[in-house]
């Protein structure tokens, strides 16, 4: 159930209950007024429930990006790092300076 149906629940509830208050007996009934209100305190939590579980998702998709985010940055500064290793020892392979043969 999402807040439409929630929402559309609601109305009808709000329609049916002055259709049923329209009904000289019921107007006064107690148990009407209740069953009202309670539905407007459970549709009142319902919605807030589906927000928060909304929010809670999001906190787990950005925790779960902030995850992979530092292992792929972690990856790459290990990657980086064996790439300039490998041009130092291609410049000074035996302590001697040369320039590489040619452009690659």
């Amino acid at each position: 159930m999402d807040h439409m149906d929630i929402h559309a629940d609601w109305e009808l509830l709000k329609s049916d209950a002055v259709v049923l208050g329209a009904i000289a007996k019921l107007l006064r009934d107690p148990d009407l007024a209740m069953a009202v209100s309670t539905f407007g305190r459970f549709s009142a939590v319902k919605t807030n429930t589906l927000a928060l579980s909304r929010e809670n998702t999001n906190v787990r998709s950005l925790a779960i990006s902030l995850t992979q985010k530092r292992r792929i940055a972690l990856l790459c500064q290990e990657n980086l790092a064996a790439l300039r290793q490998a041009i130092a020892e291609e410049q000074d392979p035996g302590g001697t300076s040369r320039k590489p043969a040619g452009p690659r």
